[in-house]
């Protein structure tokens, strides 16, 4: 009987202990996975999320440092609008103040560098670095300024690392893009459509053309066979014509000649060979008005997406179509807090 009791002691001691070592390691998880990234495998050129959680920082201030052992990467790469940054010996440092900020994240951008090769692997280390010490606001630039012997004191440091590898484009995409791939393919059979029957249209013309056409050279052919000789090669010429008309599709040239969002300005200035762009909005914000110029008059401009915005994350599509059928998406990325 003494022996049942103290193993179920011992079982019940046991449990505890066991109970007790999971909610640390969890806790001490979360401190740890304070810098995200929004995703591990990236192609080149794109535009990574990276999300430091503030909430997840114990301190009330520190220093948020974001840097990378590898040459090729450079700091300047990243940006974001929520708070002001320095690049100091290619070291991107953030300030944090908790009493004087009200965001509970801080949304960071990242340009894959096109300059890379499949396989590559990108490491970017962060590291928050607890500060004590007055910040003074003057001109409106933040300055530290220590107040205990002119030296800022750093209690603790601690770092995290996040690998981006390069995969091969077009692979891994997410249901974004196969969205967008899928509204570009149906505007392409749809203009394909238009212009089908134009052609034909147009063939049925040049049909009716040429039966008058051989009509008078029947006549002419009665009255001398030379000038029927003639005819029967400049009428020839003219089909050759004919045909280049037909098979001319016309103009390829779907860019846009200009993009604004009026009264918001978004992250990247207006390019046209870029095709993605990303904005912030606030709650009171439901519908935005795009304004956007084609370079060629014979292209056509469609636009989704830009009314009823919802919380969190939208997507507006801006269609361009070329004369000839062949589209081009312009795409905004809007956040609305």
């Amino acid at each position: 009987m003494k022996k049942n009791i103290l193993c179920i002691l011992i079982t019940i001691i046991l449990f505890i202990v066991c109970s007790i070592q999971e909610i640390v390691n969890a806790t001490n998880q979360n401190k740890n996975d304070f810098f995200t990234s929004n995703k591990t495998e990236v192609t080149l050129g794109e535009i990574v999320e990276l999300t430091l959680d503030i909430e997840k920082i114990e301190y009330d201030s520190f220093n948020f440092v974001l840097f990378s052992d590898t040459p090729s990467i450079k700091m300047e790469d990243v940006y974001t609008e929520n708070v002001e940054t320095t690049v100091e010996e290619d070291e991107l440092n953030i300030y944090i103040d908790k009493s004087k900020i009200e965001l509970n994240k801080i949304i960071l951008y990242y340009k894959v560098p096109e300059d890379l090769v499949i396989g590559d692997t990108i490491i970017l280390k962060a590291k928050k670095e607890e500060k004590q010490g007055n910040v003074v606001e003057s001109n409106n630039t933040i300055e530290q300024t220590n107040m205990i012997n002119n030296e800022l004191a750093s209690n603790e440091t601690q770092e995290i690392e996040i690998k981006l590898t390069i995969v091969k484009e077009n692979i891994d995409k997410d249901d974004i893009i196969n969205n967008e791939q899928t509204d570009q393919e149906t505007n392409t059979n749809q203009s394909k459509e238009d212009i089908n029957i134009d052609n034909n249209e147009l063939i049925e013309k040049n049909t009716i053309d040429n039966n008058k056409t051989n009509l008078v050279e029947d006549i002419q052919s009665e009255n001398n066979n030379i000038k029927n000789n003639d005819s029967n090669m400049n009428n020839s010429q003219n089909s050759d014509k004919i045909t280049q008309s037909i098979q001319y599709n016309g103009s390829d040239n779907n860019y846009l000649k200009s993009l604004t969002i009026e009264g918001e300005d978004f992250y990247n200035e207006f390019s046209k060979e870029n095709t993605t762009y990303f904005l912030s909005v606030g709650e009171n914000i439901d519908e935005i008005e795009v304004s956007a110029e084609a370079e060629d008059d014979n292209a056509t401009i469609c636009i989704y997406g830009n009314t009823s915005l919802q919380e969190g994350s939208n997507k507006i599509l801006i269609n361009v179509t070329a004369e000839n059928g062949n589209v081009r998406t312009y795409r905004f990325f809007v956040t609305k807090s």
